[in-house]
């Protein structure tokens, strides 16, 4: 294991359109690491995870600096854009973060400065090109007559446990049965109230299935999850008041946990559990906790 000593505590920019998913910031700073990880950058700004440093790239860190000192780095990362739904303008780190690695004490010329570190020179960082702005990553997941399902009828087993990336919080504007607005609520926001949308004239609504007066807005999550033995993704996606509660269930949990922990991201297991409705008890989704990732050990009562 490469020794990341000489770097904790350091500063420096990232080159990336995207930034911290919590407060957009572009400044990372380089922290303890958990292991197997050689290290590991945290936002400078607001404290939250970045990304993890791998051994190979933690050498090449080690050896620019031995050889030219403490250039102006650029660190190269991958962030989907589920997390560049804040859009919030990028900040620099605050004073007391310290200000961002700078080579002013050399000459400027192209060994020292502007040095691009990246972990592989294998392509699979490089991101595709790709227009869709979908908040559907990978494939979907829904939660129908009491058992979640994707491709519309491959049933997923209770008990799978998947990692938990991100939540996407929104309301989405029906038009001929599709998705034609996204209204995002964005970070440390609170998520608006049906009556602060347009169309709350009821007789002007379409009629759904049961010939009721469908409301063309729906108040919709899409929560991002990886399969961690195979790294495929998926989005469980829910309209209805049960998925809704199920994964406010799982917000306030991560919330718990990171008053401790900022960067913690939950292992879950998929369940189901009853809940009254007018039609009597049905099935509701439930994202049951069973490990964490990013959260430290340390002597915290969480």
């Amino acid at each position: 294991m490469i020794d990341a000593t000489k770097i904790i505590g350091h500063t420096i920019k990232l080159d990336d359109d995207i930034g911290c998913r919590g407060c957009g910031s572009l400044a990372a700073k380089f922290v303890k690491p958990t292991p197997p990880h050689a290290a590991r950058l945290n936002c400078a700004n607001c404290g939250q995870w970045y990304k993890w440093i791998g051994q190979f790239e933690l050498a090449a860190i080690l050896k620019t600096i031995e050889l030219f000192g403490w250039p102006d780095m650029t660190v190269h990362t991958i962030q989907h854009t589920l997390f560049a739904e804040t859009g919030v303008t990028a900040s620099t780190a605050p004073p007391d973060s310290g200000a961002p690695i700078s080579n002013q004490q050399q000459e400027p010329d192209m060994t020292a400065t502007n040095i691009a570190i990246t972990a592989t020179n294998d392509g699979f960082d490089v991101q595709e090109n790709t227009s869709s702005s979908s908040s559907i990553i990978g494939t979907m997941m829904k939660f129908t007559e009491g058992q979640y399902r994707i491709n519309k009828d491959q049933v997923v087993a209770i008990g799978t446990r998947l990692a938990v990336k991100a939540v996407v919080t929104a309301w989405v504007h029906w038009v001929d049965q599709k998705p034609v607005e996204h209204r995002v609520t964005v970070s440390g926001r609170s998520h608006p109230m049906r009556d602060e949308l347009p169309d709350l004239d009821e007789a002007a609504w379409p009629p759904g299935l049961d010939g009721d007066p469908d409301d063309p807005w729906r108040d919709t999550r899409y929560l991002h999850l990886i399969d961690q033995k195979t790294g495929d993704d998926y989005t469980f996606v829910t309209d209805t008041v049960g998925g809704r509660q199920g994964i406010a269930n799982l917000k306030n949990a991560i919330a718990n946990v990171r008053h401790a922990h900022p960067t913690a991201l939950p292992i879950v297991a998929l369940n189901t559990v009853p809940m009254k409705t007018k039609y009597g008890n049905r099935s509701r989704p439930q994202f049951n906790v069973v490990d964490w990732v990013g959260k430290e050990e340390d002597d915290s009562p969480f």
